[in-house]
């Protein structure tokens, strides 16, 4: 029988809605990061990346939510940058914007890749440095980008899916992940698979594509928070 081991991200609990771990006055808390992305804006870049800071920059989920609001850097410096992109996408230039609003705290690195072996490759890297990767993949209806939470290990203990807290997904439930990225396996005609678009993409729901890698940005603490 074949064995499937899965990696996540370090300070994460996923005893019912998964939580991440955060500084607090007397210790620590645990907070919800999942952050919904709605269906009629193009967000999943800054959403994708705000999962990314609440992790590693430990921000609280009270100021995310009300990040609009904010009136000093670097969540004000965030939105200014992110409402630009709210109904027309991102891409990593923007990304790097963003990051660039949390210098020094933290740092990126871009690999612009369509291949699953790298991909997979660096994002086992990645997040055994501590650092949360965003993945960005194209179908042949959408650009999209995701966060990528952790990966599977099949027996040959080489990479074999990521798994992604994805914005436009379902917030998930006793489980570190909403989506899962299939790195090697071929897509097939059930879930849209056309030439150029091979790789597996599925949600948790049972809603799934057939994408094209497009890059990964890592982001990473340049300095402790």
């Amino acid at each position: 029988m074949a064995t499937h081991c899965h990696h996540f991200l370090q300070g994460l609990s996923m005893a019912g809605d998964l939580k991440y771990r955060r500084p607090a006055a007397g210790g620590e808390a645990w907070s919800n990061l999942h952050l919904p992305q709605s269906r009629i804006d193009s967000a999943c870049g800054a959403l994708s990346f705000l999962q990314a800071a609440m992790v590693l920059c430990g921000l609280s989920r009270s100021s995310v939510e009300r990040i609009a609001l904010a009136s000093k850097p670097p969540l004000r410096t965030f939105w200014e940058l992110a409402s630009r992109h709210h109904f027309d996408g991102t891409n990593e230039v923007d990304i790097a914007g963003y990051v660039g609003a949390f210098e020094p705290e933290l740092s990126c690195q871009v690999m612009a890749t369509s291949s699953p072996k790298r991909i997979g490759a660096a994002v086992a890297t990645a997040i055994g440095d501590g650092a949360v990767p965003l993945l960005r993949f194209e179908s042949r209806r959408f650009s999209h980008f995701t966060t990528v939470i952790g990966y599977e290990t099949g027996d040959g203990k080489s990479v074999s899916a990521l798994l992604c807290l994805d914005p436009s997904g379902t917030t998930p439930w006793i489980t570190g992940y909403n989506a899962r990225c299939d790195l090697t396996r071929r897509a097939g005609p059930g879930i849209r698979a056309s030439k150029g678009f091979t790789v597996p993409y599925r949600y948790c729901d049972g809603e799934s594509w057939s994408i094209r890698l497009q890059s990964l940005v890592v982001i990473q603490r340049a300095q402790p928070p």
